[in-house]
């Protein structure tokens, strides 16, 4: 990742640990307007880093707050294997994401 990138990464990665403290759910362009990119550079590299390595640690799917305004969740690229998660999938993903301390936990870029 270059230097810029990885700025990026780590601004989007702290904006969405205020949204899950705030308990908010972002759409990607939401986030990309926060960061200064459009929609569709958010999720590759941003989100599928930051989804990575929450997935390595065992953390809650921080990138689960990121939802399409179509149908209100995660884009087909959310899931490793490429299918889309279900409405119930995610709002346990949520429940989890908000209900973890992501004061002290900094990602790797």
């Amino acid at each position: 990742m270059t230097t810029k990138t990885q700025a990026k990464t780590l601004a989007i990665f702290n904006y969405l640990k205020r949204c899950a403290a705030e308990r908010r759910i972002v759409t990607y362009t939401e986030v990309g307007v926060k960061v200064g990119l459009i929609a569709r550079a958010v999720a590759n590299p941003h989100l599928y880093h930051i989804g990575g390595e929450c997935r390595k640690r065992g953390l809650p799917q921080l990138d689960a707050l990121v939802v399409l305004k179509r149908d209100c969740l995660p884009g087909e690229g959310f899931k490793p294997d490429g299918t889309r998660v279900t409405k119930a999938e995610h709002a346990e993903m949520v429940c989890e994401v908000f209900a973890f301390d992501w004061s002290s936990v900094d990602i790797p870029v």
